[in-house]
């Protein structure tokens, strides 16, 4: 496969991809509920005990709703950058010259949810990275999957933020 590690070619290929990233994380999204509620029932029943990411803590502090912006600008631009240029833009081709599609997809999202150190969503981040890591192959290019691991983080930071302000 090709891929191209370029992430933008030019704005309006920029455009392209951030609606085929929207249109691919709609297409998702069904199956990461279910990812997470799986993921929910299996920790209930092996008594695993869920913690919020790091970056969600500070959200909970007295006076964390004004770190919001810096946890943005981490969450989703910086993470899903450099996660993005490691695991697809290096380490995914890297395993594709010496396994099939498949193989490859499942390694880099094992390695991606065990990054992520968040025992109880294991199966959850494993699909993101599953996800990713397909949409890199279908498309051969590193925007997609950095578009799409942008929004999910941005709706995640926004949820939390939610809860946290409902506390």
């Amino acid at each position: 496969a090709g891929y191209s590690f370029r992430l933008f070619e030019s704005f309006p290929s920029a455009f392209a991809d951030l609606r085929r990233a929207f249109r691919a994380y709609l297409f998702f999204f069904p199956a990461l509920v279910f990812l997470v509620a799986v993921s929910f029932a299996a920790n209930r029943l092996l008594g695993i005990r869920a913690f919020p990411h790091p970056l969600i803590n500070p959200l909970s502090a007295p006076g964390g709703a004004s770190l919001a912006p810096l946890l943005f600008l981490v969450g989703v631009v910086l993470a899903p950058l450099t996660e993005e240029i490691a695991f697809r833009g290096f380490l995914y081709p890297v395993l594709r010259r010496r396994f099939s599609v498949a193989a490859s997809i499942l390694l880099s999202s094992a390695l991606f949810a065990l990054l992520h150190r968040q025992q109880a969503s294991w199966l959850a981040l494993a699909g993101l990275g599953a996800f990713l890591a397909w949409s890199y192959e279908r498309t051969g290019r590193l925007s997609v999957p950095l578009f799409i691991h942008a929004i999910h983080n941005a709706l995640s930071l926004a949820f939390a933020l939610l809860l946290a302000s409902a506390r």
